[in-house]
């Protein structure tokens, strides 16, 4: 009787032990192996009326993590980035610091989602700072896009202190599936 309560506690725990290593060991990683978040980038180049200046928008899907209080635990997460980059036409193109604000829109499956502003200076020179980040919920598999409109873009202007010339970039939309 002894015996045969060794061996079936002995295979109870192998079975166990068997379960336990298939399975992920934290729900970030269960959250990890599920998601598929949309990945790509789009963008758009404006330039002044009289063509010395260019900026250029490119908006992304991207991934990032963020802290899930119900898991405990940072778990992947989608999320967008805007990225800013001016340039002045002199014998060549020179970068320059340069200030947009935009409107943000996503949609799923061409349903309205949400509209963001986004805005920057950049500060390529000191900070390298040219990119908006930000997280965002993903809502089920479909179709996604992240439309930049309503776009404001001044390049610095390198010689005169203050000055900002205007850059006229285009809408610009990126579509991509997932989550």
């Amino acid at each position: 009787m002894i015996a045969f309560r060794r061996t079936a506690i002995a295979t109870a725990l192998v079975g166990l032990t068997v379960l336990s290593a298939a399975a992920p060991a934290t729900a970030s990683a269960q959250l990890a192996a599920r998601a598929s978040f949309p990945s790509g980038c789009a963008s758009t180049t404006g330039y002044s009326d009289e063509g010395g200046y260019s900026g250029r928008l490119t908006v992304c899907f991207t991934e990032d993590t963020r802290y899930d209080g119900n898991v405990g635990a940072w778990v992947p997460a989608s999320a967008d980035s805007v990225e800013g980059r001016c340039w002045q036409k002199r014998i060549t193109y020179n970068e320059r610091n340069c200030k947009f604000s935009a409107k943000l829109t996503l949609k799923k499956d061409g349903q309205h989602v949400w509209t963001e502003n986004r805005q920057l200076t950049t500060d390529y020179l000191h900070s390298g700072a040219t990119t908006i980040r930000d997280n965002w919920r993903c809502r089920g598999e479909g179709t996604y896009s992240l439309t930049l409109h309503d776009i404001s873009m001044l390049v610095e202007n390198g010689g005169i202190a203050n000055t900002w010339e205007r850059v006229h970039p285009k809408d610009v939309t990126v579509t991509a599936k997932g989550c």
